[in-house]
């Protein structure tokens, strides 16, 4: 295991306030849920958010048992690696064999916990004496504190979890177990495209919000009807905003010595929109580190719908998306392509509404949806003068396809 990797990134990051980091941290806790579990758990997040429960977690095809946690994540760290975990101002906690807790420190400059994570029952915070409920668990792999059995990676929390859920099954159906009430039975493993697909969606919020120091704040719709995966604006506006359409694939194709992500789409006619405020962002989910790894690709729609590959399927289109995750990669879809840790990021006063004229094409969004509009330039463009500048749009801009 390695340790902590505290004060190792030395580039300076804009802080999210409290409740936005809150809500990052929720969201990386359900994509790492998700991944880590291979498709075995359901995640659902309760609408009035008052009894301190941030999810209901229950496995797959069950009902009757679920799990409740919540997370709490802190920015920074108490001296000899101990985490301040500040869990309940009330007189009385909740404590239930159901109700569990996860605490961990959240990196702003990874964007992500940092192992180890501590998965902890209520059962193991009964309070002593009055005032707030506070625990000083310490995260250094040299502790033997008494939170030290609680502690689990982010790569083993899925798993983790699976089996608490199977031990509530087992204890609540009793001697019923597996005689035809779905209970008594292992989950079953095998991460879905849905599965893939939501994942993706969480972890993209998480980089948008943290990525850019607070700048930007995402959404999720609570009817996806529309092709709008995750909806982004800059704090304070309201008459910007960017809808992103997020597919993500846990796999790469292998052509040669090239490796491609690849993936095929359908697009219902009514979703067919060409606006320059939406956008779709491809990208290859790596299983094993549950994360967006090495290049996401955020591309306007228009473009998608104009220069990916389309057939018809039963009189729906369906579109084909390929590009190179080589370091030297020099195909149409070069240009929009930025590493995962850039993509919140931007340059300039984030209240200036004019971006600025040397933000890098299709890597700082955030002066796009600030500029509210600007053009990126089509694929084929040349990527050395696209790293420079972003140039306005002109009629000949708007007619160019892909060169090659």
């Amino acid at each position: 295991m390695n340790r902590p990797s505290i004060g190792s990134h030395l580039d300076s990051v804009d802080e999210p306030d409290s409740l936005q980091i809150g809500k990052a941290a929720e969201l990386r806790f359900a994509s790492l849920a998700i991944a880590g579990s291979g498709g075995a758990l359901e995640l659902v997040p309760p609408l009035a958010d008052d009894e301190r429960r941030d999810f209901e977690i229950h496995l797959e095809h069950r009902f009757g048992v679920p799990l409740s946690i919540q997370v709490k994540a802190a920015t920074s760290l108490e001296f000899g690696l101990h985490l301040h975990l500040r869990l309940s101002r009330a007189r009385k906690m909740p404590v239930d064999p159901a109700y569990w807790f996860l605490g961990g420190y959240f990196d702003l400059r990874l964007m992500d916990f940092v192992d180890p994570l501590l998965l902890i029952p209520s059962e193991a915070f009964r309070r002593r004496g009055k005032g707030s409920l506070q625990r000083m668990p310490s995260l250094s792999w040299r502790s033997r504190d008494r939170w030290v059995r609680y502690r689990v990676t982010r790569a083993e929390l899925g798993r983790r979890l699976v089996q608490i859920l199977e031990r509530l099954d087992a204890r609540s159906s009793g001697a019923a177990a597996g005689c035809g009430t779905g209970r008594g039975r292992r989950a079953r493993s095998g991460l879905t495209q849905t599965a893939e697909g939501m994942a993706g969606q969480l972890l993209v919020a998480v980089l948008a919000m943290v990525g850019s120091g607070g700048v930007l704040k995402a959404g999720v719709p609570i009817v996806d009807d529309e092709g709008r995966d995750v909806e982004i604006h800059l704090g304070g506006r309201f008459k910007a905003d960017f809808a992103v359409q997020v597919k993500v694939s846990a796999r790469l194709l292998r052509r040669g010595h090239l490796r491609l992500l690849r993936m095929t789409f359908e697009l219902p006619l009514a979703n067919h929109v060409d606006d320059p405020h939406y956008w779709y962002l491809f990208a290859y989910l790596d299983l094993r580190g549950q994360r967006l790894s090495e290049w996401v690709f955020l591309v306007p729609a228009s473009l998608v719908h104009a220069h990916c590959r389309r057939t018809i399927r039963a009189g729906q289109p369906v579109f084909s998306f390929q590009a190179s995750m080589e370091e030297d990669a020099a195909d149409q879809w070069t240009p929009y392509r930025l590493r995962p840790e850039d993509l919140g990021r931007r340059r300039g006063d984030s209240r200036n509404r004019r971006p600025s004229r040397r933000c890098a094409s299709g890597r700082e969004y955030a002066c796009w949806v600030c500029g509210g509009g600007r053009k990126r330039p089509e694929p084929g463009t040349d990527r050395r003068n696209v790293a420079d500048r972003c140039p306005p749009a002109s009629a000949g801009d708007q007619e160019r396809g892909p060169q090659g």
